[in-house]
């Protein structure tokens, strides 16, 4: 199926960590229409924005300071753009301060010249760039899609790859309603930072609650659970590439095919961060196998209620049953 709508605007993949955004990016950048970059808001990876700090939420009257950084990343979008970038990107190689928009632009021309001439649109794969999603659709038009993923396969997969939350910071750029709502566990994660798995649900409260506020105020977002895209992944894939206007080609259908195929192992005891061939249907219950008893029964009884309330206000009530 061909479809190309000419728009040239960013998409933006974001949600909480480890909810999936990785690999819904993998498909993306499958296609011959994406320049995918990843998580330019994170200043862990090589290229990356200069902001004040991770999960910096960028305001309205932040616009002048930040915008000139997001543009430039922006017109790599055309291929003209792409190569006007190419001789710094060169030049850059023996440099230790590298141009960031540059060196994507002679990496991608290295890796894959075919998509480095076809790209029409940037996609940010990124779970750091949450806070400052409306400011991407607000300033460019951008289309959003969050992920939103059961509390037990996140927090089984930052226990398992010994990631430790990042509460603090997310406390420091939520939204005001949302510290509001989050007051008592808040409260109670500062009176025992110790408490592992609490400061996990807190966490991942926090995007959940964030997710909810963000999608009922922009309805032409698009929401995805993990769970649904497990079972379903050429539906889910197939609707947001009509809906964004992008080829979803045989290579694109091939992607997901190897991506999520039956005969793909999923080791519930071992967990590796970028593992993107899956065995999709088993994937999303794998967490059940991975946490203890008495961690499966915290999340049950401090997070499930707002799983089931994200579920119902998110999703059609057959999806919402396919994935409780």
């Amino acid at each position: 199926m061909s479809i190309n709508d000419g728009k040239r605007t960013p998409i933006l993949i974001s949600g909480c960590p480890r909810s999936g955004t990785t690999f819904l990016g993998s498909v993306f950048e499958a296609s011959k229409d994406c320049f995918e970059i990843y998580e330019p808001f994170n200043s862990d990876f090589t290229y990356h924005l200069d902001l004040p700090s991770r999960f910096y939420r960028i305001k309205p009257e932040d616009t002048a300071q930040y915008r000139r950084q997001v543009d430039r990343l922006i017109e790599l979008s055309t291929l003209s753009g792409r190569l006007k970038k190419l001789p710094r990107g060169m030049m850059d190689r023996v440099r230790a301060e590298k141009d960031v928009p540059s060196a994507l632009a002679l990496k991608k021309c290295v890796q894959n010249n075919k998509r480095f001439v076809s790209a029409r649109r940037v996609v940010f794969k990124d779970p750091i760039a949450f806070f400052s999603a409306s400011w991407l659709a607000k300033t460019y038009d951008a289309d959003v899609v969050l992920m939103l993923r059961h509390p037990g396969g996140v927090i089984s997969s930052y226990l398992a790859l010994d990631w430790e939350a990042e509460t603090p910071e997310l406390i420091d750029h939520m939204m005001p309603e949302t510290g509001e709502t989050l007051e008592t566990e808040i409260a109670q994660w500062r009176a025992n930072p110790d408490d592992r798995i609490g400061e996990l649900i807190l966490q991942w409260k926090i995007f959940t609650i964030e997710t909810l506020a963000l999608a009922e105020a922009n309805p032409d977002w698009h929401v995805v659970s993990h769970e649904y895209l497990c079972d379903h992944p050429e539906e889910v894939f197939s609707t947001l590439f009509r809906a964004f206007g992008l080829d979803y080609s045989e290579q694109v259908e091939a992607k997901i095919a190897e991506s999520t195929a039956a005969n793909n192992i999923v080791d519930p005891k071992q967990h590796t961060q970028h593992n993107l061939n899956r065995q999709s249907k088993t994937l999303k219950d794998s967490w059940k196998k991975r946490l203890d008893a008495a961690t499966i029964d915290r999340i049950k009884t401090e997070a499930e209620p707002l799983w089931h309330d994200a579920l119902a206000r998110l999703f059609p009530a057959a999806q919402s049953r396919d994935v409780a």
